[in-house]
């Protein structure tokens, strides 16, 4: 009779040597989603970025409207506050996509209006020797 008493030994091992294989695939696959900058370890930034999409996009609209009303004011010292705002946006929710886009125009808008900052600290050409 020891011959029975094997054959049933033998599929519960097999159980458990199936389990052991599938839990690790499935944990090589969930670490290996961190690759994906998008998606993250076992895709966590994918569902977070999903159940705060309402919160970033009220800060990306906020941030926005925050950032033309001090454009609007036309003088340097009001663009850097609108890029020193977006910034801070941004260090608060660095999972917002939209507020890379909106500092980037930002940025863009103020070097295109008052020139890069390193044009406004160079000393005025007027009063050299040269």
């Amino acid at each position: 009779m020891p011959g029975p008493k094997l054959a049933a030994h033998l599929p519960k091992r097999r159980i458990g040597l199936q389990i052991l294989v599938g839990t690790f695939v499935l944990g090589l696959g969930g670490a290996a989603l961190a690759l994906v900058p998008s998606v993250g370890p076992f895709g966590a930034f994918f569902v977070m970025d999903h159940l705060n999409a309402g919160q970033y996009h009220a800060l990306v609209v906020s941030a926005a409207r925050d950032a033309n009303l001090a454009l609007a004011q036309d003088t340097y010292p009001d663009a850097a506050r609108a890029t020193r705002a977006v910034t801070g946006a941004q260090v608060d929710a660095r999972r917002a996509k939209g507020l890379s886009a909106l500092a980037a125009y930002v940025g863009f808008m103020s070097e295109l209006r008052f020139g890069t900052d390193s044009q406004r600290m160079r000393a005025p050409r007027c009063c050299s020797t040269s």
